[in-house]
């Protein structure tokens, strides 16, 4: 917990993290998901999402929105892509680019000042559009099998204001997120 105070910090003044590499494992209702966070790059970014994982903040939320081509997406406490905080982090550019296994925090489009909250994708495709918009703050390292099963599920269209999401007909579950220091976990 001292680590993650002192890369929020480090970050509020605009400094880089010299801390270790990080990892977090997304449990899911279809097997597990190993991230390697980029710390270094995104230490702002990593750390909002580091302190909702350890709040236990994503435990039981829904992957909400799946577009094959494209990306898988949680985080959302109301399970549709409507909810977040009221206070995140702001967005930082990391020169990762949206390509299969990226995971990047979602957006407010209208505040770049506390634009980051708790909604994160994980990119199956490529999304060239959004490098540079959106904060590229780690990448799969393991499991990337099954995020290509979540990103197969049945799923309806419903619609969000004007934006069509593609929400999965079954709920797919993000049982817990644990964070892991140093090296990767098995």
């Amino acid at each position: 917990m001292k680590w993650l105070l002192l890369c929020a910090l480090a970050g509020a003044f605009g400094c880089t993290s010299t801390l270790g590499p990080s990892y977090a494992v997304i449990e899911t209702s279809f097997g597990e998901i190993t991230l390697k966070l980029h710390t270094k790059e995104a230490p702002r970014t990593c750390a909002n999402f580091i302190s909702r994982a350890d709040d236990l903040f994503y435990n039981g939320l829904h992957f909400f929105r799946v577009v094959k081509g494209m990306l898988i997406q949680t985080g959302c406490e109301r399970n549709d892509g409507t909810g977040g905080p009221k206070h995140g982090a702001p967005l930082e550019t990391t020169p990762y680019k949206h390509v299969p296994g990226a995971v990047a925090m979602e957006r407010k489009s209208d505040n770049v000042n506390d634009s980051h909250g708790s909604q994160f994708y994980i990119v199956t495709g490529t999304l060239p559009d959004r490098d540079g918009k959106f904060c590229v703050f780690g990448k799969v390292v393991k499991g990337m099998d099954v995020v290509k099963k979540i990103e197969g599920v049945e799923v309806e269209e419903v619609f969000i204001g004007p934006e069509p999401f593609h929400r999965p007909k079954k709920p797919v579950v993000v049982k817990r997120v644990t964070i892991h220091e140093g090296e990767p976990p098995k």
